[in-house]
């Protein structure tokens, strides 16, 4: 009985019943079960009556009419593995993308809008990242690179070198996602990418001698 009300993709109904069948095990009559778990009398004498029937498998709904549905258990947790190990590595994800996924990884099409539904379902949600370049930062290299910057600033003050500042004005194309789908409570972490020299020279404060 505990076994099978710990299941996670128990349907509403039979847990519904597999409740009734334990509370009435426990010496509670229809009228006490029916006011424990806020249904009908009925539901509880009908529970009693397909279990005493068939057992434990009587207990369970007739199967639904209708398509069944096109993205699975499996395929679900699945993209639950895939968003996990995508937070440790700084991957992103959009709701499209992984509807690209599934359909190449598992063969399964599906809307965006209602893979959003099924995701907010399994407890995950589109929330921002986390940029590590501040916790990267390295306070011995930074120091360094402020002594360096001295060193070449009074290297222009006494005439001995010409000192050139770069335009720091421009954009960077690659720039990464700023939201993905995680878990409720966590956030991904998303390394900033550092595409040219002049990039990591401008965040370290160095200019250019000649």
């Amino acid at each position: 009985m505990r076994e099978r009300l710990r299941a996670r993709d128990l349907a509403l109904g039979t847990r519904l019943r597999l409740e009734c069948i334990r509370l009435m095990r426990r010496g509670l009559i229809v009228p006490e079960v029916a006011d424990l778990l806020e249904c009908n009398d009925v539901t509880v004498r009908g529970a009693v009556h397909r279990f005493a029937a068939g057992g434990f498998d009587a207990l369970a709904g007739a199967p639904r009419p209708g398509r069944p549905a096109s993205v699975t258990r499996e395929d679900r947790e699945a993209l639950a593995v895939l968003l996990d190990e995508s937070a440790q590595q700084g991957r992103t994800w959009t709701a499209a993308a992984l509807c690209d996924w599934l359909a190449a990884e598992r063969g399964v099409r599906v809307s965006a809008a209602w893979l959003t539904e099924l995701l907010h379902r399994d407890g995950f949600r589109w929330k921002r990242t986390r940029d590590t370049l501040r916790d990267k930062a390295d306070p011995v290299l930074q120091q360094a690179a402020r002594a360096q910057l001295e060193d070449l600033r009074l290297g222009a003050i006494t005439g001995m070198r010409d000192l050139y500042f770069l335009d720091e004005s421009g954009f960077a194309p690659t720039m990464p996602t700023g939201y993905t789908w995680s878990r409720a409570g966590h956030r991904a972490v998303v390394p900033r990418e550092e595409g040219s020299a002049r990039e990591r020279a401008r965040r370290l404060g160095r200019g250019t001698a000649c």
